[in-house]
């Protein structure tokens, strides 16, 4: 079916239901000649495209689109003509002065034709360029804060690295941050001498415990100027056994010079702790702590927007109570092991309530804070409000499904097309050819009577004429005698009763081929099985007796009422299961085909076709009703002829069509019919 058919409101039942699968795919369809005339289109109703107003059919494409993209779309659609390889490519086209992109694929739709689909990636687009805005915010955020930000790699071998280092190393310790990857023993060797000791122990400690690390002491610049440096970072052991500490470290000379006042140090540190408060506060995630046992101590107050709840009708009250009963396990288990190991758990997803009754899906980081005796004291939780991704998603799978569904439905769709076209073509040729020998044979069969009730008048006359004649002439005596006019008497007509058995039997093989064709029997109708059975085998006549060995047909037919079916359709059915079991048996010693008509209740009724080839291996009858697979070398098949019969069998008469066979021992194939189609 093309698309304009798909398009077509006057279209049947069946092409309504299609025209409701190519709604769902929100890709613009086009077919296109070699000279950039739109042949056909299928343009979604949200799909944003140039000529909207107008109708495309026999236009060019660059009357529909910009010039310039219609130019670069037609050298894709020259390159998938001629090499028959699917062209990909994406363009941007400006639209109500925005940019969209679109992911355009070129196929070959015949030697002069293309298909194009245009699908709209805007979206995805925008996604990557956040992204890309976004590390980009990440390093003027680095550059910008007053902290050094790093990470520190220690190999098992005790190597050290420092994968990152933020352009703030240049204003600490007046080094280019690529010089210090390049050479970690720059930082290193800047550490006061006095300082060295504890920085090495305070590395190994972290290393030994996965406690984070934290440090404070003097580095003596290349100018000569001394700093205080006070360095924070929590360790992380890697798989491959080295330990990668992320943390920053801060210029801290001003502060130390402040902590010879006391009272300056007080207020520094009481700053320090508002600035943090302020922090969790105005976060965008919901930071919360409780005990080992459940009991919520700190909840900020992001809390009421995302659950509706106040922080204070939260304290105290046990976590639990606030998880859906199905992921209650998942987040035990991970507190369970936190408590455990004392190692951090990330990307916990869970359903937490609302104040309303309803859930949000969260997305929790945990880690454990520990008291002076190394005992897990408080676990303190990030948590954030996912549940807009988590819809997204399950948009997108069930997207994805009902694409797939709908690629199979049209592959489907596309096999039975082709093959009913092509079986609908082969009935118009068959009725056409019938059509043709009639007239000729009948008019030779309807004048044999009158022929032969000639003769017989002309021998009457003949016997009348030698029982009258006195007088023999010579010459007639001879001649009669050379031409044997009492064998002619006898063979003529021999003939003419071998040329009235002859038409008869023409007659007999037209109307067989008409019964096939059924092109007046399109419509659901009462209709003899055994008629179209035997319509199909006088079609196979010469298949069945040029095989090497003679295929013999048995059948057991029993009687039957007439069944209410499309004949030329179910006709195609007993063609194809016919025609394969004639190629199963064409290399068999005995070949044997058996057919059985049976009924088997009120309203059903079985055909059995046996063949007594060398059977079909399991792997195969899997897969042997799936559209375009076959076994048969290229060129010998299409892999559609079963997967109409199936079609056909279950979806247009609601019946049931079964194989059963073993290697060695031949194939059944059962088909199952309702006497009577339901309304």
């Amino acid at each position: 079916m093309s698309v304009e058919q798909w398009t077509n409101p006057s279209s049947s039942g069946r092409d309504r239901d299609y025209q409701i699968l190519l709604d769902a795919i929100p890709d613009l369809i086009l077919r296109i000649d070699r000279n950039g005339v739109c042949l056909d289109y299928h343009l979604p109703k949200n799909f944003k495209a140039y000529g909207r107003e107008f109708d495309w059919y026999g236009r060019r494409l660059d009357e529909i689109i910009p010039a310039e993209v219609a130019q670069q779309q037609m050298e894709y659609v020259a390159s998938a003509i001629a090499t028959n390889e699917m062209q990909v490519y994406e363009q941007q086209i400006e639209w109500n002065d925005e940019i969209r992109y679109e992911e355009v694929r070129v196929r070959r739709y015949s030697e002069t034709e293309a298909l194009v689909l245009v699908r709209d990636i805007s979206a995805q687009k925008n996604v990557e360029k956040a992204l890309t805005q976004s590390e980009a915010r990440f390093q003027r955020l680095a550059t910008n804060i007053p902290s050094m930000i790093y990470q520190f790699r220690l190999e098992p071998d005790g190597t050290v690295s420092f994968p990152f280092v933020s352009r703030v190393s240049e204003r600490i310790y007046e080094v280019e941050p690529e010089l210090i990857q390049e050479d970690p023993g720059l930082l290193i060797g800047q550490i006061h001498p006095d300082d060295r000791a504890s920085f090495e122990e305070s590395i190994r400690h972290s290393a030994e415990t996965l406690e984070p690390w934290k440090w404070s002491g003097r580095n003596v610049l290349s100018s000569g100027k001394i700093k205080w440096i006070e360095g924070h970072s929590q360790p992380e052991l890697q798989i491959d056994g080295a330990i990668v500490w992320d943390g920053i470290v801060t210029d801290v000379s001003d502060r130390k010079q402040l902590e010879a006042q006391r009272q300056q140090a007080e207020c520094a540190i009481a700053e320090s702790e508002a600035r943090f408060r302020s922090f969790v506060e105005n976060a965008n995630d919901l930071i919360c702590a409780f005990s080992p046992t459940g009991l919520f101590t700190y909840i900020s107050p992001k809390v009421f927007e995302i659950s509706g709840f106040l922080a204070k009708e939260l304290l105290g009250k046990p976590l639990s109570d606030f998880i859906h009963p199905e992921d209650l396990h998942i987040v035990q288990a991970s507190i369970e092991e936190l408590l455990k190991t004392g190692e951090r758990q990330s990307a916990i997803e869970f359903r937490a309530r609302r104040k309303d009754g309803d859930w949000y899906w969260a997305l929790c980081n945990t880690s454990s804070i520990r008291g002076s005796n190394g005992g897990v004291v408080s676990i303190l939780s990030i948590v954030r409000d996912i549940s807009d991704r988590k819809a997204n998603e399950e948009k997108l799978r069930q997207q994805a499904i009902d694409l797939e569904n709908a690629l199979q439905e049209l592959q489907k769709t596309q096999a039975q097309l082709i093959h009913s076209e092509k079986m609908s073509s082969l009935g118009q040729l068959v009725a056409g050819i019938a059509h043709e020998i009639n007239n000729p044979i009948g008019f030779i069969h309807g004048n044999i009577i009158h022929a032969m009730n000639y003769f017989q008048d002309l021998v009457a006359l003949i016997k009348l004429y030698q029982t009258h004649e006195c007088h023999s002439i010579p010459d007639i005596e001879a001649f009669i005698e050379e031409i044997n006019l009492d064998f002619i008497y006898k063979d003529l007509q021999s003939i003419f009763d071998s040329m009235q058995t002859g038409t008869e039997r023409i007659r007999e093989i037209v109307l067989s081929l008409r019964n096939f064709s059924r092109l007046d029997e399109a419509q659901l109708k009462p209709v003899n099985i055994h008629d179209g059975i035997e319509s199909t085998l006088t079609i196979l006549q010469s298949r069945l007796h040029q095989a090497e060995s003679k295929i013999i047909v048995s059948k057991f037919y029993n009687q039957l009422p007439k069944v209410e079916c499309f004949a030329s359709s179910l006709n195609q059915v007993f063609l194809q299961i016919l025609t394969n079991a004639i190629d199963a048996v064409s290399e068999v010693c005995a070949p044997v085909i058996e057919i059985h008509t049976e009924f088997i209740s009120a309203n059903w009724v079985r055909i059995r076709i046996l063949d007594s080839g060398v059977g079909i291996p399991e792997s195969v009858q899997a897969r042997m009703f799936d559209p375009f697979f076959t076994t048969k070398p290229v060129g010998k098949g299409t892999g559609m002829g079963l997967a109409i019969s199936y079609q056909i069998v279950t979806d247009q008469h609601h019946g049931r069509l079964k194989c059963q066979s073993k290697p060695g021992q031949g194939t059944e194939f059962t088909i199952e019919l309702p006497i009577r189609q339901s309304q």
